[in-house]
């Protein structure tokens, strides 16, 4: 984990447990010894320092199954919240004998669900707090109370746009390419590799934009697919306001999630325009609004980062659409 250098870690012990060799050691004690998180990090433990937990009924332990019912329900809790879940759930089920326990040096807002709550100012249950300090104007006697400060603006945001105009991308002589209808225009669809069929499945480039989410496009290059790309190319210059995609293989829940879905894509256009879009890791239509200033000749996606499947490391796009 530290070589992975995330600015968040979180580790979880459901293995506090009487030590079955404790005939062959000194030590005498109960339960597994308390470990201070570093920075960064969340250590979770099935019950309290040096106590014991229980294996339960079942065929998950009552931390284990109360751990992932409490994440399976946070949509829109932190992960401080699903841990005092699991700790109510663990002391119901337990009589309250068994106490969950965390160490946590966490710094960032973490949410087991990519549909958390948005994290800006605005949606804050609790709005952070702001000292602005704006001298006494000079030719203000000092008898006089100062006016009340101005609120406190934030610069513009820089242009995503860039002014210069970017030649064609070449996505080497292994592309896989076809037609398409994109922005109300005759386009070419090129991708930089595609995953062969197997067991009758097939993963093309025309599932992009063929309707039906029981297809997807699979990248084909080995590891997780970043750094592959889809190119699309307009027959002539075209006026592009957003962009729309189904991320994953959406066919259903299973495989959308056996599947790498894409994290994050970088956006370039002819026009100059490069910006990072963050997608949801869900099944929805999303959607993202591009620069309308100047028509552009062709747009490039190129996969940054995926969420990881648990079964196949390959990146899915279900659907794509440009208009």
């Amino acid at each position: 984990m530290n070589s992975a250098r995330s600015s968040t870690n979180i580790v979880v012990l459901d293995a506090c447990r009487n030590n079955p060799f404790a005939r062959s050691f000194r030590s005498v004690s109960r339960g597994l010894a308390r470990v201070d998180a570093p920075k960064g990090t969340l250590i979770a433990y099935a019950t309290a320092p040096g106590d014991v937990a229980r294996d339960g009924d079942s065929s998950n332990s009552p931390y284990t199954q109360s751990l992932a019912q409490a994440i399976e329900t946070s949509y829109s809790a932190p992960i401080e919240s699903v841990f005092k879940t699991t700790r109510r759930n663990v002391l119901k089920m337990t009589d309250n004998k068994q106490v969950p326990w965390e160490s946590s040096s966490v710094v960032d807002d973490f949410f087991f669900h990519a549909g958390g709550p948005n994290k800006s100012v605005e949606n804050q249950t609790e709005k952070p707090v702001e000292l602005v300090v704006i001298p006494d104007p000079p030719s203000v006697p000092p008898s006089l109370k100062p006016a009340a400060p101005t609120p406190k603006t934030e610069p513009p945001a820089a242009p995503d746009v860039r002014p210069a105009s970017l030649p064609l991308p070449n996505l080497g002589r292994l592309a896989r390419c076809g037609t398409s209808t994109l922005a109300g225009a005759p386009a070419e669809l090129c991708v930089s590799s595609r995953l062969p069929a197997a067991s009758g499945n097939m993963y093309e480039l025309d599932h992009l934009s063929d309707g039906r989410m029981s297809t997807a496009w699979v990248e084909g290059a080995p590891g997780d697919g970043i750094g592959e790309t889809i190119l699309m190319t307009f027959s002539r210059p075209t006026t592009a306001r957003k962009l729309r995609l189904v991320n994953g293989y959406a066919k259903n829940a299973d495989i959308f999630r056996k599947n790498n879905r894409v994290r994050t894509l970088q956006l370039t256009t002819s026009a100059g325009e490069i910006r990072t879009l963050h997608l949801s890791d869900n099944t929805s239509w999303q959607e993202f609004a591009l620069s309308s200033a100047r028509e552009i000749k062709w747009l490039m996606l190129k996969i940054i980062s995926v969420y990881p499947g648990w079964k196949y490391q390959d990146t899915a796009i279900s659907e794509l659409r440009v208009e």
